[in-house]
């Protein structure tokens, strides 16, 4: 927090200062003129080129520039042209072109080998650059460096319109006008002095309708040595204080860079945090859906198949019974056709005592059947107490009940909940065993069971808590499941 109130106060004081002195190099006295170049003809600072790759002519009045050249700028140097302090102005009209990030710029003291300058250049996007040519390489002195120093201004024009330019300079600061508006300020103390001039970039075509430069007049008023001395003096000063000043500008526009910068870097951070998050919540979620779902069919599964194989000659007792119920199938088909046959054929008349043995003999067959019936019934109950040992549940704990069962809860709707299933059990359980547990409720399957549920929930988070509840409660084998509500 004391960081930032810190850099917040110097912030502010740069500021202060920054705007105190902007706008303050008078054009007033730079009267002399240096170079002024309308181009009604061809005059002697810019030069005539007519290549394939460049065509820089004298054009209705303008110095038409048109580069052909698909790759690379191009900087035209104006001869004879090295000042220190000086008033540029000069109107620049962008073209219509193929590169959609056609520029165009103004060269700003360049020295003698032509491998440093500075340069102040705009775009067909309303948008202006300050940069410095070092070595054969730019170094962006405007703007962020993901915008590459690109900053926009309203008061840029764009394709085909007019831009007056006015470049203000003095003790290495720079005022720069666009169309008699200000727009920036910046300090550079690398070059006391060098030439000025154009440049333009790849594919770029542009007209400049003049070309102004304006410097101070020397004074021809004699002075006192005392009062020189003390000129001096104050210039000295006031130089240091200019210095000083521009230094606190430079550190201002970098604190200001970083710290937009800084921001952009941590909004992507979190944004990017954000989504991450957002996509491991919904994987979570539907994770433990799935999960709840295989052990869903789990349950359903083991109750299918109901373990047969843990009871002792189990392959002989479903052999014999099944050899004994297709007998007795049999007999019954036998008995039925013999009784058809006799009751419709008048030549073989039976008597009153065989019929009664083939009804007794009937009678006795179909209790037959009704007892094996039974005992399947019962073997099927054994197998499922079999299955119920074998995971844990003891068959004593399974309350038998011959009265009602409690009402089953509706659940309607078409929407997804969760709940919690802790049991599955051959009978409608007693009230009195489940009043501990909150909102009780169970669904039948296709084999008689009963499967008892306990809570409805909206996310599998509540329900995860409800189940380590009912955990407690003394069912540790209780889980979530998804259910269609």
């Amino acid at each position: 927090m004391k960081m930032k109130t810190i850099l917040a106060t110097l912030l502010l004081s740069v500021s202060l200062i920054t705007n105190s002195i902007a706008q303050q190099i008078s054009s007033e006295a730079y009267s002399h003129t240096e170079i002024h170049e309308n181009f009604s003809q061809e005059g002697k600072f810019f030069p005539i080129i007519n290549t394939t790759e460049n065509q820089f002519i004298i054009d209705n009045g303008d110095y038409f520039l048109s580069r052909n050249n698909m790759d690379s700028q191009y900087i035209i140097n104006c001869n004879n042209s090295s000042f220190s302090d000086f008033v540029l102005k000069t109107s620049i009209r962008i073209g219509p072109s193929n590169n959609k990030n056609a520029s165009i710029g103004i060269i700003l003291k360049s020295q003698r080998k032509r491998e440093e300058a500075i340069v102040f250049e705009i775009n067909t996007k309303g948008e202006y650059r300050i940069k410095q040519l070092l070595d054969n390489t730019y170094k962006a002195l405007s703007g962020l460096r993901k915008h590459e120093g690109w900053i926009k201004s309203k008061i840029i024009n764009g394709v085909n319109e007019h831009n007056a330019i006015e470049i203000r300079t003095e003790n290495n600061h720079y005022d720069v006008y666009i169309n008699n508006d200000y727009l920036t300020t910046f300090f550079n103390p690398d070059y006391r002095r060098g030439s000025c001039g154009l440049i333009i970039s790849a594919e770029t075509k542009a007209r400049i309708a003049y070309y102004h430069l304006n410097t101070q007049a020397e004074s021809t008023t004699p002075t006192a040595t005392s009062t020189s001395k003390i000129t001096s003096n104050t210039n000295t000063e006031l130089e240091k204080l200019n210095n000083k000043i521009a230094t606190l500008e430079v550190n201002n526009a970098r604190l200001s860079s970083l710290i937009t910068e800084a921001e952009d870097n941590h909004k992507e951070q979190t944004k990017s945090l954000t989504e991450k998050n957002n996509e491991q919540a919904t994987t979570i979620i539907q994770k433990e859906k799935k999960i709840a779902s295989l052990n869903r069919r789990i349950t359903n599964f083991k109750i299918s198949n109901l373990k047969v194989e843990k009871l002792e000659n189990k392959d002989e007792i479903i052999k014999k019974l099944t050899s004994e119920l297709e007998n007795v199938k049999l007999e019954i088909s036998v008995l039925k056709s013999n009784h058809s046959t006799n009751e419709s054929n008048s030549t073989f008349s039976l008597s009153k005592d065989k019929q009664l043995d083939l009804n007794s003999e009937l009678y006795t067959l179909n209790k037959k059947i009704s007892n094996l019936e039974t005992t399947n019934a019962e073997l099927k109950e054994l197998f499922i107490l079999k299955d119920f040992e074998a995971n844990g549940v003891k068959p004593s704990d399974l309350i038998k009940r011959t009265n009602a069962p409690s009402s089953k809860n509706e659940i309607k709707g078409n929407s997804k909940i969760y709940t919690v299933q802790f049991g599955v059990f051959t009978q409608v359980q007693a009230y009195s065993t489940l009043k501990i547990l909150d909102e009780v409720w169970y669904e039948t399957t296709e084999y008689g069971t009963y499967v008892y549920l306990s809570g409805q929930f909206k996310n599998p988070q509540e329900a995860t808590a409800h189940k380590n509840k009912v955990a407690a409660l003394g069912y540790p084998n209780a889980f979530v499941v998804t259910l269609t509500k």
